[in-house]
């Protein structure tokens, strides 16, 4: 049977979801009319001859009451730091079930909760299908890419959560704080087009509503609640009656009318953005475009919220109002003449039978306090000096600390150490030795607030390497599959690594050796005097 026939099946029969069709193209419109099978479920029979009429049609769940299921749809790379960090520290510690998305997004899969809406933006970037809604599901494909879920939180292999509640209560809060901006707009119109509700005789209903449309449309109102401000108006507060069917029409020339103006400032302003280099403030681009009223600025702020999403430019990471334009100068790569070899790393339990490392990889040990971090470390460090120059940046100890640390390798004397320690605790990225033959070595790379730079930090640290290989320990709470940034800290390093409790776990490998997938795999260990590894299991899949 074909992979997402055989999928679709699964989902129906294993976890008790109501599957249909979906269109492969970018629309992701289901092939069938899918709103009956809310409330029941097709049989295995339909499923087959769905997949036999479009085999190689994407994998919908019906979300909502009758399936139990609650999708969160995160936009991480659109969110400013302040949101994201929101967002992260309310999210569970344990995993539930979490897809990828093509456009680098996340859909995380709760049980079901009636106290989440099935709507767009329930918080900035983040939206929710629930009752009357679906989703893709992997191992679907559109035009943009796959759809896939993380290694260490696949729905065969973890189960299915509860929203958090301090999340929920976030999420109620944005709501709330949105629906009460759009009634108090909307009495604050009708109030002052009408004269206090004074009737608007014939013979101005026609110009005065066209007036009211004009302005609604420059609030940014989305379009239903403008029309229906509009309706009160035309029922209520006219004489006789404005008709309704033309209440469109007028909607529609105000429409035109705003964005006639909007795309004039629109050409400014990216005329004006494309001849910046680094990051600017939108008060100054107000300023030098001479925007004056506060319409114009409105337009000139939309604006930018469009090149936002068209990742044209972005946001500063720590700083409201400012932007940067991205820089769309990229180098070539010649994958034809590429040197393929692998830096041959001797890793403390045989790691290097598993995985591959290339230049230019990032490795990350998340572990728990006293859980054996700097002693693995260690002990890289004496497999591989002979072979590698390793500089070694540590934040904690001092010069008699780490000789007596490095004494306690009894096969070791003191003066046979050849690597390069250094003393470092932040801006690691400008410190990294760069090249071929070199192993960076951060032990670690301290957090204690905004975990969600753990990502940024990784990545700066990436861009320096040039060949060379950075190996970063940082810290992880007990019982959690990732270290401190959570998800963020997954993205750049090739291999991921957690220890707690005397056991490694590989969260990560993405380049195997060999045919055996080596994600997820466990291993135990004792340690003694501080320093020396014994291995106490093999390798395995826990249980």
């Amino acid at each position: 049977m074909p992979k997402l026939a055989a999928s679709a099946l699964w989902y129906l029969k294993n976890k008790d979801f109501s599957v249909i069709p979906i269109k492969e193209d970018n629309s992701k419109k289901p092939y069938v009319k899918w709103e009956k099978f809310q409330e029941e479920q097709p049989d295995e029979e339909q499923l087959k001859r769905w997949w036999t009429d479009w085999p190689s049609a994407n994998i919908g769940l019906i979300t909502g009451k009758h399936t139990n299921l609650t999708v969160l749809d995160f936009d991480w790379q659109k969110m400013n730091p302040e949101q994201k960090q929101q967002a992260e520290s309310t999210l569970p510690t344990v995993f539930t079930p979490i897809a990828y998305t093509p456009h680098g997004g996340e859909h995380r899969y709760f049980t079901y909760s009636p106290e989440v809406p099935h709507k767009v933006d329930v918080y900035p970037f983040v939206d929710c299908r629930n009752d009357g809604g679906y989703i893709i599901a992997p191992p679907s494909r559109i035009p943009d890419g796959e759809y896939q879920w993380y290694d260490r939180a696949k729905i065969n292999q973890t189960q299915l959560r509860e929203v958090p509640k301090e999340y929920i209560n976030i999420i109620k809060e944005y709501i709330n704080k949105y629906s009460s901006y759009i009634e108090g707009e909307a009495t604050n119109w009708l109030h002052e087009a009408t004269n206090g509700y004074n009737k608007i005789q014939k013979g101005k209903r026609d110009d005065t509503l066209f007036h009211i449309a004009n302005s609604l449309s420059k609030t940014r109102l989305p379009i239903e609640e403008v029309q229906y401000i509009l309706r009160l108006i035309g029922l209520y507060c006219c004489e006789p009656a404005f008709p309704q069917k033309e209440i469109e029409a007028k909607i529609q020339s105000a429409l035109m009318r705003s964005a006639k103006k909007d795309l004039g400032i629109a050409e400014e302003v990216r005329q004006w953005v494309w001849a910046t280099r680094g990051y600017f403030a939108a008060t100054n681009m107000h300023k030098e475009l001479q925007l004056a009223t506060r319409l114009d600025i409105r337009a000139a702020n939309a604006e930018l919220q469009r090149l936002c999403k068209r990742d044209e430019i972005e946001r500063h990471p720590n700083k409201n109002g400012i932007y940067r334009l991205r820089d769309r100068n990229v180098e070539g790569i010649n994958f034809l003449d590429a040197e393929i070899e692998t830096v041959n790393i001797q890793f403390p339990f045989g790691l290097e039978n598993m995985v591959e490392i290339m230049p230019g990889n990032i490795i990350v040990v998340a572990g728990t306090p006293n859980s054996g971090k700097t002693a693995w470390l260690l002990n890289l460090i004496a497999d591989n000096m002979d072979k590698y120059d390793i500089h070694y940046f540590n934040s904690e100890m001092g010069e008699g600390e780490l000789a007596k640390r490095l004494r306690n390798f009894e096969d070791i004397e003191i003066e046979n150490w050849t690597f390069n320690a250094w003393e470092r605790s932040e801006g690691f990225a400008d410190v990294i030795k760069p090249g071929k033959g070199v192993i960076n070595i951060i032990d670690f790379l301290e957090i204690y607030r905004d975990f969600y730079e753990v990502g940024g930090l990784l990545a700066e640290i990436h861009s320096k390497l040039a060949g060379a290989v950075a190996i970063v320990a940082i810290q992880k709470n007990f019982n959690v599959g990732v270290g401190l940034g959570g998800m963020r800290s997954l993205e750049k390093p090739r291999l991921y690594l957690a220890m707690e409790n005397g056991k490694m776990t590989i969260t990560k490998a993405k380049n195997w050796k060999g045919d055996q997938n080596p994600n997820g795999k466990t291993i135990h260990f004792k340690l003694a005097k501080g320093c020396k590894f014994i291995e106490v299991d093999e390798w395995s899949i826990e249980p």
